[in-house]
């Protein structure tokens, strides 16, 4: 598996793990029987930590992805793909996040 595919989907895989699992650092040790359940402040903190990463890997021209270029793209075969899949989704966690469309990023 080439580089560039390795860290392609370690970004994703960061995604899907912060906005599943809610970016804990370390997994919370809960006695039998209590509770299992996060709080409002952990959910808030795991949904800034998720927007800020997002916004860090955010490419100059306001694109999320980390593959080859559109121009690239239209060369091989005629075809696109799924060029754009990825600022798709990184916009729709930032939006289903809170952040709002006129933010200036």
């Amino acid at each position: 598996m080439s580089a560039a595919r390795l860290r392609h989907i370690g970004f994703w895989g960061l995604l899907v793990a912060i906005l599943a699992i809610g970016a804990q650092a370390e997994p919370r040790r809960v006695a039998p029987g209590a509770a299992d359940h996060v709080t409002t402040e952990e959910v808030d903190t795991a949904i800034e930590r998720a927007q800020k990463n997002l916004f860090a890997n955010q490419n100059p021209d306001g694109s999320f992805e980390k593959g080859v270029p559109r121009a690239a793209m239209a060369t091989r075969a005629g075809r696109l793909g799924q060029y754009g899949g990825e600022s798709a989704l990184a916009t729709y966690a930032l939006l289903a996040s809170g952040v709002p469309s006129t933010e200036p990023h």
